[in-house]
């Protein structure tokens, strides 16, 4: 219609023009200036014309009409995996307001803006009854956000665009609420994308709209007892602590539809499809750059797309007990067990973009025991096949870095070592401080001027005994390819440790260190279970 409209345009506006060019044709020359005067008059006609033509057959942005006749629509929510009216002790069920964002129905996306904003109170979103709502009788697409943030409702204003909808803008602070240290609900969005609202909806005994929503996050909970061999020992007083690392950086606010997992052919998830909420996996942002990517540009795309770990241990954070024995002892309320939707396509399983718990436990030789007052907080020393007390250690290193800063040249005098250590471990630990200087002591007076980790030439110093373990995810783990690893939102992972098969590294794994692809082969055991909250329970041997 457009095309035709403009050919038929373009054909008047010629016929003008040659309408005036005759009239010229048969201007006499004494009449020459009324016949310039003429020309301007004529031309200006002409675009007039063609101007007031072109613009008669746009088509103009669908917009709601401001008068139209008020009618009533009723809204039921079906909140995946949760009963809004059973435990506020959760946050993963949690109600605090409801928020509907109605967009105008344009044919075309890149036409449709949001045209009406409605807002429920938790005591009216946990009723029984439908939600009712009037509104100018039309059609729409509806997208509703249950426990929206200010970061969120900051986004969404009269006259936003479609397009922003599918923006990976929010980080993961930006999807739960927070009441001082504590996580007090997560938002929830639609479960298959906005839902289209025909007029028809607002027909008298019309049935009430469904609105299926789902969690915009996951939860990753670690817990367990692990069986040790006979020749470590377990400290359990803090039971163990963890950080989900490379866990993408942004966020979609509803879940981008992939294909389905286990299904024939790559079969596509599609809204409205009834499709198992088992069987999904989604999109998270940056899984198509990564998927066609290669080794010149993964790094760019793991510092662009994914959350990089920093730190060397998590020791600190163990007074959290984010890894109790029993999963019924995680408190609920704790930020760290919230976690961003990350997927990844199956031929990047790399460290750089699986989705993984970084786990640390205190472990040291059983033989240590035998010391009487030794502690696991004090750490312990491996090297060459031999353990050493970790006091004794920090002792020593320290001395040497004192004499170094005071004494200048190649001739120093020598620090007397702990009774045992054999020349070569003393050779690597003046390497080491003389190497590191300042860097190997953790600042501040809240540390007392404690050391940090330390992993060198086969030197291991375990920080408080932690030792730390990488463990990817596993979303559908008797997949072989697509869908095995991931994390994906409205899925309460649940990993118990059952057993632990030997040391691990003092240094927390930085997996920006390591580009290459993850094979299976940590002495980590664990058992996962995944059940749509969707909730996933795991068991894992370390």
């Amino acid at each position: 219609m457009k095309l035709l409209s403009k050919t038929k345009d373009s054909q008047k506006q010629k016929s003008h023009q040659q309408m005036a060019m005759n009239i010229l044709q048969k201007a006499t020359p004494k009449h020459q200036r009324l016949n310039d005067y003429v020309t301007l008059r004529l031309i200006s006609l002409v675009v007039c014309m063609s101007v007031l033509l072109l613009g008669s057959c746009r088509k103009s942005p669908k917009a709601i009409n401001p008068v139209a006749t008020e009618g009533n629509l009723t809204i039921r929510l079906n909140c995946l995996g949760a009963d809004l009216r059973a435990d506020e002790n959760d946050p993963m069920s949690a109600v605090e307001k409801l928020d509907l964002y109605f967009f105008s129905s344009e044919s075309e996306p890149a036409e449709r803006t949001m045209v009406a904003h409605r807002t429920f109170s938790k005591a009216e979103v946990t009723t029984k009854a439908p939600l009712s709502i009037s509104l100018p009788v039309s059609s729409y697409y509806l997208v509703a956000v249950l426990n929206g943030t200010p970061a969120i409702q900051s986004t969404f204003g009269q006259g936003l665009s479609w397009s922003k909808l599918f923006e990976p803008t929010y980080k993961l602070v930006d999807l739960y609420t927070k009441s001082g240290n504590k996580v007090t609900s997560v938002v929830w969005s639609n479960d298959q994308g906005p839902i289209q609202i025909e007029e028809r909806a607002f027909d008298k005994g019309a049935s009430s709209v469904q609105v299926t929503l789902t969690r915009a996050i996951a939860r990753v909970r670690l817990f367990g007892e692990p069986k040790v061999p006979q020749y470590m020992s377990i400290d359990l007083t803090n039971g163990g602590t963890f950080r989900v690392g490379c866990q993408a950086r942004v966020a979609f606010l509803m879940r981008e539809l992939a294909p389905l997992i286990g299904g024939a052919g790559n079969t596509m998830e599609k809204p409205g499809d009834a499709s198992s909420f088992a069987n999904r996996y989604a999109y998270s942002p940056g899984y198509h750059e990564i998927a066609s990517s290669n080794k010149s540009n993964q790094e760019d795309l793991f510092k662009t797309y994914r959350s990089v770990n920093g730190s060397n241990s998590i020791f600190n954070i163990e007074t959290l007990k984010l890894v109790p024995k029993t999963i019924n002892e995680c408190d609920l309320a704790q930020s760290g067990y919230y976690v961003s939707e990350t997927t990844v396509d199956p031929d990047h399983n790399t460290y750089y973009f699986l989705p993984a718990v970084l786990i640390g436990y205190k472990l040291y030789p059983a033989s240590l025991d035998a010391i009487g007052d030794f502690k696991s907080d004090e750490g312990w020393v491996s090297f060459n096949g031999n353990y050493y007390r970790g006091r004794d250690f920090v002792t020593y290193l320290k001395a040497i870095y004192e004499r170094n800063k005071k004494t200048t040249g190649s001739s120093k005098p020598t620090v007397t070592a702990p009774v045992g250590y054999p020349k070569s471990l003393q050779d690597v630990c003046e390497d080491f401080v003389a190497t590191q200087g300042d860097k190997m002591i953790i600042p501040g007076t809240k540390y007392q001027g404690e050391l940090y980790p330390i992993d060198y030439k086969g030197l291991r110093y375990y920080l408080k005994s932690y030792n730390y373990y990488y463990l990817p995810v596993q979303h559908a783990p008797t997949q072989e390819r697509y869908g095995h690893y991931g994390i994906v939102r409205n899925n309460d992972y649940r990993i118990e440790i059952t057993s632990i098969s030997d040391f691990g590294t003092p240094v927390l794994m930085k997996p920006a260190d390591h580009p290459n692809e993850y094979i299976p082969k940590q002495p980590i055991t664990a058992t996962l279970t995944l059940t749509p909250l969707e909730e996933h329970d795991n068991k894992a041997n370390l």
